[in-house]
Formats: structure tokens, C-alpha cells, sequence
């Protein structure tokens, strides 16, 4: 009875009519500050993993990190969202960030044609030269305390699709040292320098953190995206509870949380007989097919055609985080 209701109630969520939401043409403003937790599926367990663990990190997982990191940051911009912090709770921002820097590092470092315009942000910890020249991810010990301990903060202009001049975009790297360890380390800090209890208040924890993660907000919106799809049953059943992953807990205020459901998978053979009919489907005029279209995996973002990179972030998970942020009434003042 129990797995015929969840079928049943899984169905309804997806044929029920979804509008498309639009900043643009709401009341609502976009989430100042989005926080994006990519969960892998393999934890490396380690606050320094090793080269090894690196290398037994899958290739695929390691392609969608980079991915959806580069995707959100794009969608970001467009949104007009101005920080996007991101984690993953399990040490690969920390074993790819050469990777993930150079990534970011391609988007236009300051606003095309605006020579008036003050000169980029320099990000606030710079990385090694050397650690973005070379193609080897392992490092020492000593090195990831020295580089990848600590949070990357880099701010890119990301190329809209509106009109109008590229607005700033920070993007913050979270390392696992960032959670759990960053309040030790706060409070060893607080004990070294003698600090009296009465003078460490909430306010004062608030301000501490914010300035060790950079951040100028809180964040408004944290969406959840496993870099490994789930398993064909998962399609069939309600989403499951959020799980934070670890994410730095204390920045958590009146935060919306949101995790798309999992799509229902279609196989590659029928991916480029599907995939067309899709996404016509995903433009149509009738909500229900519009619906049913997008619930699809189609391998086409509506930002440009892309390849196909199994487990990155997908447009209608985006999409659906913003319709969730629009319709929460607290922010709407009802």
C-alpha cells in the first residue's frame, strides 16, 4: 500500500501544470547569496586526500563536478545572483580546484569594452602559479594546508543573456576545514588570546565566521545535486529527505532548501531518437506536455547545446530551485 501511494503521489508531481518562473516579471528579487551542495558519491574521507584517493575518484564524478560548478556559475549570472558558494563535503573541490580555478579562470575576468570600469577583484587567497600551471592533482601535505585548506574565493563577470553589462559574480570554493573544524579552530583562537566568555557572543561567532568563509551574506537558497544519479527506483518514489552533506551549518538562517526529484532515465539508445521530440515538447503551449517534457533528461540545456556530461547539474534542477525561492511566501510578504 505504502509503495502504490508513493508511486501515486511520485506520478502527480509529475504531470502536475508547472509555470516556468521569471524574475523578470515577478515581484520577487533573485536569491542574493545560492549555496550548491554536489554530493559525490564515493567519500574520500580524508580532510587531505591523498593521490590515491584522488585517482580512485571517478573520472565521471570528477567531469560532472567541474561541470556543474561551470553551469551554475553561467545560470547564476543570468539570474543576476550575486555569491554562489559551494561544497561538497567530501574533499574533491580540494583534490580538482587546479582544475576548477582554470575553468573559472576562462570566463572574462572583467566586463568586455568597459575601460572606465575599476579593475577586477583580486581573489581574496591567491593560488600558487605553479599549482595552476601543472596538470598533477596530488599534493602534499604540507600543500593542501598551505593551498586547499582554506576557502578560494574568485570573483568572475559570467557572460548574460540579457542585455546590459556582465555583473560580478563571487564564487567561493568550501574546503571540508570549513565546517566542523572552523568553529575548533575559532575557539582555540578565542582560548590563545585570552578572550573572556562574556565577550564571545553570537554576534561575534556570526561576524568570525563570515569573515574565515569570506562571505558577505547568508545564504537565501542551498540546492542539493547528487553527482552520481540515483538508482532507477528512486524515479518511482517521493524525494527523499535533503541531506546537507556537511555544509557549513552555522551560515544556515531562514534558508530554502531544495532537491530536484530524480528524473526517469531514458536509455542512450533512445536518447537521439527522444531527445528532439523532447525538446520541442519542453517549449510546447500545453503545460502537461511542457510538463512531461522536461521531467525527461534530454542532454540539451536551453543555454546552448552542451555534451553530454553524466550527473552534471541539469536546467530543469536549476529551474526548479528557482520556482521553489519565488514561492515562498515569507518573501513575497504574505
Amino acid at each position: 500500500m505504502f509503495t502504490l501511494s508513493s508511486i501515486l503521489l511520485r506520478l502527480f508531481q509529475s504531470l502536475a501544470p508547472n509555470q516556468a518562473h521569471t524574475f523578470s516579471s515577478s515581484q520577487v528579487d533573485p536569491p542574493r547569496h545560492l549555496a550548491l551542495v554536489l554530493a559525490p558519491s564515493q567519500p574520500l574521507s580524508s580532510r587531505y586526500p591523498t593521490k590515491s584517493k584522488i585517482l580512485n575518484a571517478t573520472a565521471n564524478e570528477r567531469d560532472a563536478l567541474v561541470e556543474s560548478i561551470r553551469r551554475a556559475v553561467q545560470w547564476a549570472g543570468e539570474e543576476g545572483i550575486r555569491e554562489l558558494s559551494i561544497w561538497d563535503g567530501q574533499g574533491l573541490l580540494q583534490s580538482f580546484q587546479s582544475v576548477l580555478v582554470r575553468s573559472l579562470s576562462r570566463l572574462p575576468p572583467s566586463p568586455p569594452s568597459s575601460a572606465t570600469c575599476s579593475p577586477p577583484r583580486i581573489p581574496l587567497r591567491a593560488v600558487r602559479p605553479s599549482y595552476l600551471e601543472t596538470e598533477n592533482d596530488s599534493l602534499s601535505k604540507s600543500e593542501m594546508e598551505s593551498d586547499t585548506d582554506q576557502v578560494t574565493t574568485l570573483t568572475v563577470f559570467p557572460v548574460s543573456s540579457g542585455k546590459g553589462q556582465p555583473q560580478p559574480l563571487i564564487v567561493h570554493l568550501l574546503p571540508i576545514s570549513s565546517s566542523g573544524p572552523l568553529l575548533a579552530d575559532l575557539t582555540r583562537g578565542f582560548a590563545h588570546s585570552n578572550t573572556p566568555s562574556e565577550c564571545i557572543t553570537q554576534k561575534k561567532l556570526d561576524l568570525e565566521i563570515k569573515k574565515a568563509m569570506h562571505f558577505s551574506t547568508d545564504p537565501d537558497l542551498l540546492l542539493i545535486h547528487p553527482l552520481t544519479p540515483p538508482p532507477l527506483y528512486r524515479a518511482l518514489l517521493p524525494r527523499a529527505a535533503p541531506e546537507l552533506g556537511g555544509y557549513p551549518f552555522w551560515t544556515l538562517r531562514i534558508t530554502e532548501i531544495y532537491q530536484h526529484p530524480a528524473p526517469l532515465p531514458v536509455p542512450s539508445a533512445l536518447t537521439g531518437v527522444l531527445g528532439p521530440i523532447l525538446v520541442r515538447g519542453q517549449d510546447s503551449s500545453l503545460p502537461l506536455i511542457r510538463k512531461i517534457a522536461r521531467f525527461f533528461p534530454t542532454h540539451v540545456e536551453q543555454y546552448g547545446q552542451e555534451r553530454e556530461v553524466r550527473g552534471a547539474l541539469r536546467r530543469e534542477e536549476w529551474e526548479g530551485a528557482m520556482d521553489a525561492w519565488t514561492r515562498v511566501e515569507q518573501r513575497q510578504g504574505r
